[in-house]
């Protein structure tokens, strides 16, 4: 048995073997940076992460051996919060960031959406936009060649949230609760799928505890 004691962090679950990434907000002074906790349950520091960027806001998953950081809020603004649209891509094992991730962008500035990684690539959805928007963007990150990486943009959402859940099984890809600006800022209670192998994929409503009742 173990424990993990996390603040404001990411939290993310491995494709093979016992693998758990987290990334948090650190104390005041101490550096961001993505850990690894691998059998037999030892934390291996993989890659510092951007530091202007609040770590626990952006979309961030471990893929291939490559941790991957997408938008988040930046720190430094002096009018606002401000997202970032950046896709930055770190190798674990020589810690680098990787040269060809820096023409990636998602395609506005995202921050606290939900983010999964799969044999498909990393999924993120939803969060806040640059304008303070809910957002209702899907993307997929993933390898094009064997240096190279992609962003491919999915059926938006019926409409935007931030901080759902994200979860992924056999080509399909759900979407659960959140909060919804049309609730007023309420917790939604909806669950949502994209079959992502459909020829014309579209989201679909499974189960919403609102007409349920």
């Amino acid at each position: 048995m173990f424990r993990l004691r996390l603040t404001d962090s990411s939290l993310v679950l491995g494709l093979s073997g016992i693998t758990l990434l987290a990334t948090g907000c650190a104390r005041q002074g101490a550096r961001d940076g993505a850990e690894v906790l691998q059998d037999p349950f030892t934390w291996k520091s993989l890659a510092e992460l951007p530091s202007d960027v609040a770590p626990e806001s952006a979309c961030i998953g471990y893929l291939e051996k490559q941790v991957i950081v997408a938008g988040g809020v930046r720190r430094s603004v002096e009018n606002g919060k401000s997202y970032s649209d950046r896709v930055e891509i770190f190798d674990s094992e020589t810690r680098k960031k990787s040269e060809t991730s820096r023409s990636l962008r998602l395609p506005e500035g995202l921050a606290f959406g939900a983010a999964i990684s799969t044999d498909r690539g990393m999924f993120c959805a939803g969060g806040k936009s640059g304008d303070g928007a809910y957002s209702r963007t899907v993307v997929v990150i993933s390898r094009d060649g064997d240096n190279g990486w992609a962003i491919e943009r999915l059926p938006d959402l019926p409409e935007g949230r931030t901080a759902p859940g994200l979860a992924y099984h056999d080509g399909v890809l759900y979407i659960a609760g959140g909060i919804a600006k049309k609730r007023g800022g309420e917790p939604d209670a909806t669950l949502l799928a994209l079959a992502l192998d459909d020829e014309d994929p579209d989201w679909i409503e499974l189960y919403n505890s609102t007409s349920s009742a």
